[in-house]
């Protein structure tokens, strides 16, 4: 059997101040650390590492400036109110635009502090499955949403991978632009969809405690 040759973690890089409890795990395919989000939460970096996570009907916006080789991502949907009686219906307008905005705002933020010029920020926007639980609206909200924050914000989306009805897992590495995505077996579809009803449930009715880089 021929002998498989394994590289090293390099060192953690350091952590951007507000993302010190971020969840970094090394990566032996790709040889750098990625740091996993899930919904409500976002991440930015300087340094070249990835940020992954898993979409169903929510949705990822990834923001970068390319002369810095610096971005950021997040993971979010537009609160919606589920009714067991009658299915899922829209909560109100104002509040989940308020939500939406200030996760958009977040991500910009953060991303310029790192020192990103405004002027060159570009983006691109993944998720938003149409057919899963919670979708019913909610996704294409979502991304009609996102879409009108980044035109007002003057920022251009250069790609989007949208729509479709199985979950995938999103791999983005700010310091390229690149991103990549992996369809999940259709066995994962249940689980994914349940921690995003999960996710909607929780901003219904916010927990007492967050953490640093969920947004509420």
């Amino acid at each position: 059997m021929p002998l498989r040759l394994y590289r090293q973690p390099d060192p953690s890089p350091p952590p951007v101040p507000g993302f010190e409890d971020a969840h970094r795990l090394w990566d032996p395919v790709h040889h750098r650390w990625t740091v996993r989000i899930v919904p409500g939460e976002l991440f930015v970096t300087p340094h070249d590492e990835s940020i992954s996570t898993v979409l169903g009907t929510s949705l990822s916006v990834c923001m970068r400036d390319p002369v810095l080789r610096i971005g950021g991502m997040n993971h979010f949907i537009l609160p919606i109110q589920i009714d067991e009686a009658t299915g899922i219906v829209a909560r109100d307008t104002k509040e989940a635009l308020r939500y939406g905005r200030s996760v958009m705002e977040r991500l910009l933020r953060e991303v310029l502090k790192l020192g990103a010029s405004r002027e060159r920020l570009k983006a691109k926007m993944y998720g938003g499955s149409r057919h899963m639980q919670p979708a019913h609206g909610a996704s294409e909200s979502t991304i009609a949403f996102a879409r009108r924050y980044l035109r007002e914000q003057g920022v251009p989306v250069v790609a989007e991978k949208l729509g479709d009805g199985y979950p995938r897992r999103l791999m983005y590495f700010p310091s390229s632009g690149m991103a990549l995505m992996e369809r999940l077996p259709n066995r994962l579809v249940a689980a994914v969809a349940k921690r995003e009803m999960q996710y909607v449930q929780s901003l219904i009715q916010p927990p007492a405690v967050g953490v640093a880089n969920h947004v509420n």
